[in-house]
């Protein structure tokens, strides 16, 4: 409706539509942020099951590779794959890093950390946790490495 009739709103409407839809969004973000919250994550990561199963890695690497490909590029990050008795996906940038304190904290449910993305989105500071839990529930491991203003490499594992 704002955007097909602009012109018939003035200045100071859209400006009080603009701050409307900005509080309406700031809203759903506390009220998603409510919901993901780490009591509702730590109960329900306990109830999740895994089912591992024999996959074709290259494959499956190959496909998420071209479908993210943009969006690494985007980031300036890249995604290696090494297959050597264990396999290792390792997922890095050239970004500014992370601090060795905050480094602590990533895996961690007792301590929330986000911070902006690349392009100032913002996270829940859940992600990593929960990839940790899915990740070990298929006998794998992350983690992190990471040096200010060099970047930072996520390594995952499996035997």
């Amino acid at each position: 409706m704002l955007i097909s009739n602009a012109g018939d709103y003035s200045s100071a409407e859209k400006d009080e539509f603009i701050e409307q839809i900005a509080h309406a969004g700031n809203q759903i973000d506390k009220s998603l942020e409510s919901i993901l919250n780490l009591n509702w994550a730590r109960a329900n990561m306990r109830k999740m099951q895994a089912k591992p199963q024999n996959t074709n890695l290259s494959e499956i690497s190959a496909q998420l590779i071209s479908i993210l490909a943009s969006l690494f590029q985007k980031k300036n990050q890249k995604i290696t794959m090494e297959i050597d008795g264990k396999v290792m996906v390792c997922i890095s940038d050239n970004g500014v890093g992370i601090s060795n304190e905050n480094q602590k904290k990533l895996f961690r449910l007792d301590e929330k950390i986000s911070t902006p993305g690349t392009s100032n989105e913002k996270g829940t500071g859940l992600g990593l946790l929960l990839c940790k839990e899915f990740i070990g529930k298929n006998n794998g491991e992350i983690w992190v490495e990471s040096q200010i203003n060099q970047g930072t490499s996520l390594p995952v594992t499996k035997a």
